[in-house]
Formats: C-alpha cells, structure tokens, sequence
C-alpha cells in the first residue's frame, strides 16, 4: 500500500508541475497576442509596480506552506 501511495504521489506532483508551467507559457503567450490584436507593442510594456506585490506573495506562499 505504501508503495502505491509513493507511487501515485509521484505521478500526481509532476503532472501537477507540467500542468502549472504548460498553464503559465500557455497564459503569457495569450496576453502577448491580445496586446499585438490591440496594437499594443508588447516588448515597451512594462507592468506596473504594485507596492505590495512581495508581501502578498510571501503570505500567499506561508498560508500554502501551513
């Protein structure tokens, strides 16, 4: 029984991790070509500083953690 929940724990954090990193490319070529449609340039843009960007991150990643 263990060696299956090994096993299936495995198979379910890499297929999580793909479906994440596949998610992030898929999202930011998405925002690219919407830019581009809108005949924005997308290599001047430049987000805007958020003043709380780190700090929200931090919690976020505490709050998982826990």
């Amino acid at each position: 029984r263990t060696a299956q929940f090994g096993m299936m724990t495995g198979i379910i954090i890499t297929v999580g991790l793909f479906a994440m990193i596949f998610g992030i490319v898929y999202l930011a070529k998405r925002e690219r070509m919407a830019m581009i449609e809108r005949g924005m340039d997308p290599r001047r843009y430049k987000p805007q500083s958020a003043p709380y960007q780190t700090l929200k991150w931090g919690l976020l990643l505490i709050g998982a953690g826990a």
